[in-house]
């Protein structure tokens, strides 16, 4: 999926897992070259959205994730990812969008 898609919450809760194609709903084994994904989760209950991760892994400076905090990339950027993360983190939007952008270099 090359481009932006926006999915809501469909409950007062919910898990996401970083490696899940939301066309497809399979947890994908890694990514390629030359991917560029934007992913808006909406809070249908209009609320705010807590992220919390424990592990993140990408090629080091290439392949980055970016989180913001609204409806699209032009929001305020709240974390950016690249690397090897075995730490937790956690993330609370201002309201009720997050969006994802994950680009990996050739």
């Amino acid at each position: 999926m090359d481009g932006s898609k926006t999915i809501d919450l469909p409950v007062d809760g919910a898990f996401l897992y970083s490696s899940l194609d939301p066309e497809s709903g399979i947890i994908a084994s890694g990514y390629n070259n030359n991917e560029d994904y934007i992913l808006t989760i909406k809070n249908q209950y209009h609320r705010l959205i807590f992220l919390r991760s424990h592990y993140f892994s990408s090629e080091n400076k290439n392949d980055v994730l970016t989180i913001y905090d609204g409806q699209d990339t032009t929001a305020l950027e709240l974390k950016s990812l690249s690397g090897y993360l075995d730490e937790n983190f956690a993330i609370m939007s201002t309201g009720e969008y997050l969006t994802f952008r994950f680009k990996s270099n050739n």
